[in-house]
């Protein structure tokens, strides 16, 4: 068998509908668009394989993704008659404007001797160009590709649409005594471990007691399927620190984030193998790296901060090794030396192979703008961007006066580096300063920033991609901080003795994302109260910046 093409279908208004076509060599891309309908929009998603036979066997279609939690039947595509009656709107329309076009034009051509004629041209011309606009308005591409599909093609895949349309959930395999063994044959040293049932009570000791109501009410084959889907990561995880053999007890702290990205991808593959949900992967990987020795407060910041990491391309780069070293062990299949945990290791370490640049210590500056998705849904997007413009003028002001430099914008924060963290904190004194008399001056904008300050070793790869222990830590910092502050790691504090910088202990804030112990709150004080115009985000650093006087 080969395969044709892969189809994505949307379940939309009680009816699937085929919404994408795809040629073989974009299997991953079609397979993103099928997951990203269903995490970002919850609409009801298949994903399709359709297979032509070579050798004379029948046309095959198989499914190769379906989103979770699917309840009720859907009808499959062009039923009721959809295409026919498209057709006769388009029509009735056409006819219609031809029909006014017609009077229009006898009424202009009265008097003429050939304005029955005319007339009738003009309806004639007018129909055919509203029904050819009308059909590519009316008629849909996706309903198009489905009745350009042979007979048996579409059988085929209403059957492969309606197999799981049932009423009640799809229910897992059945485990025997043996081995589970969810979708391919799996053979050699990654088979499942033969181990007893773990029913729901052994789950919520192994970290799964967050679980919400519906998985807690999970049958006990659903259970077991997840008990099990935990042993096979421990097992794979396991194997990966006996191939980095004494290597593994002197991991720093990037490489250890550099083998939390592996596992995180082995979890994926395994997740969308078993189609669990992105709640029960992040239970899986957080279970994981806790018994590789990550507290639980670090396992879970790190799941909920995984898919914004893994956006960055040396990032991903880890990940999909992660995933396709899974792919090969769920397959019985040898891992490449190329996506072995070490090799990955080697290339996440020093992207630059033997000619590797020095490193330098360096400060590294993170910024938030809290609430910015919040302040989309009540500003909407004039409003937000308003405020974004505003974030940024503010940033790179205190860059420009600090001898900052901008790494990249990330949405809604800015990554910054400084040679001294002298710098980097009296920019930030000034970011947030600068913030506080904006809101004053712009009560109807929200600007509200949390600020992170790290100091350690860092380069630059030749993607321009920087890494590094403070870049890896970053992020944590970050997030530590409540609406308004500003944290530092200890390492900065050390630097900075004997400057006017001042700290305190930074204590758990509820505005903060996460909270990381031992780290301090750089102290600021709001700058004086001026006379002067409303400041807006366009002032911010120009010279034509309002004249102010004390009051």
């Amino acid at each position: 068998m080969r395969v044709a093409y892969y189809e994505i279908y949307e379940a939309k208004f009680g009816q699937w509908a085929l919404k994408g076509r795809f040629p073989p060599k974009e299997e991953a891309i079609a397979r993103q668009r099928a997951e990203k309908n269903w995490t970002e929009s919850r609409t009801h998603t298949m994903m399709l394989q359709e297979s032509i036979p070579e050798d004379g066997d029948e046309l095959d279609v198989s499914i190769i993704y379906r989103s979770p939690e699917i309840r009720t039947a859907f009808k499959p595509p062009d039923s009721g008659g959809s295409m026919a009656g498209s057709f006769v709107t388009v029509a009735i329309n056409g006819v219609i404007i031809g029909a006014i076009g017609a009077v229009i034009g006898a009424i202009a051509l009265s008097g003429s001797p050939a304005r029955f004629f005319l007339s009738f041209l003009i309806f004639i011309m007018l129909s055919a160009g509203a029904m050819m606009v009308l059909f590519r308005m009316m008629v849909p591409v996706e309903l198009m590709m489905w009745r350009n599909k042979s007979p048996e093609a579409k059988r085929k895949t209403i059957e492969a649409l309606s197999i799981l349309d049932d009423a009640e959930p799809a229910k897992p395999p059945v485990v025997q005594s043996g081995p589970l063994r969810p979708r391919r044959q799996r053979q050699g040293a990654f088979s499942h471990p033969k181990s007893d049932v773990v029913v729901a009570d052994s789950l919520q000791a192994q970290g799964f007691g967050d679980l919400n109501e519906d998985q807690q009410a999970m049958s006990g084959q659903l259970q077991e399927l997840i008990a099990q889907q935990v042993l096979v990561l421990q097992s794979f995880a396991t194997a990966c620190m006996t191939a980095l053999g004494p290597r593994a007890g002197t991991l720093q702290a990037f490489e250890r984030y550099g083998l939390n990205l592996y596992l995180a991808g082995a979890a994926q593959e395994l997740a969308w193998r078993e189609k669990l949900t992105g709640q029960t992967t992040a239970a899986l990987l957080t279970n994981v790296l806790t018994q590789q020795g990550t507290s639980q407060e670090a396992a879970k910041a790190f799941c909920e901060r995984l898919e914004s990491a893994a956006n960055r391309p040396r990032f991903k780069a880890v990940v999909d090794a992660g995933r396709a070293a899974m792919r090969a062990v769920l397959d019985g299949q040898p891992i490449e030396i190329e996506i072995a945990v070490e090799s990955v290791l080697n290339g996440w370490s020093n992207p630059h192979g033997n000619n590797a640049g020095a490193s330098q210590r360096m400060a590294v500056l993170l910024t938030d703008l809290v609430g910015s998705t919040d302040a989309t849904r009540r500003l909407g997007n004039s409003g937000a961007q308003r405020l974004l413009r505003a974030h940024n003028a503010i940033i790179r002001e205190a860059l420009k006066n600090n001898r900052g430099q901008e790494v990249k914008h990330t949405g809604d924060g800015i990554l910054c580096t400084f040679q001294s963290p002298t710098d980097a904190g009296r920019a930030a004194i000034a970011i947030q300063q600068d913030a506080l008399a904006y809101v004053r001056d712009n009560p109807d904008l929200p600007l509200a920033i949390r600020l992170g300050i790290e100091y350690g070793e860092g380069m630059k790869d030749e993607t321009g991609e920087y890494f590094g222990p403070a870049f890896t830590a970053i992020e944590g910092t970050c997030d530590a901080a409540g609406t308004g502050d500003i944290a530092v790691s200890p390492a900065v504090k050390d630097q900075t003795q004997g400057s006017e910088l001042e700290y305190t202990d930074l204590t758990p804030s509820p505005t903060a994302k996460s909270f990381v112990p031992g780290l301090f709150k750089l102290l600021w004080q709001p700058k004086p109260v001026y006379k002067a115009p409303p400041l807006e985000y366009r002032h911010i650093g120009t010279s034509d910046t309002p004249a102010a006087e004390a009051e």
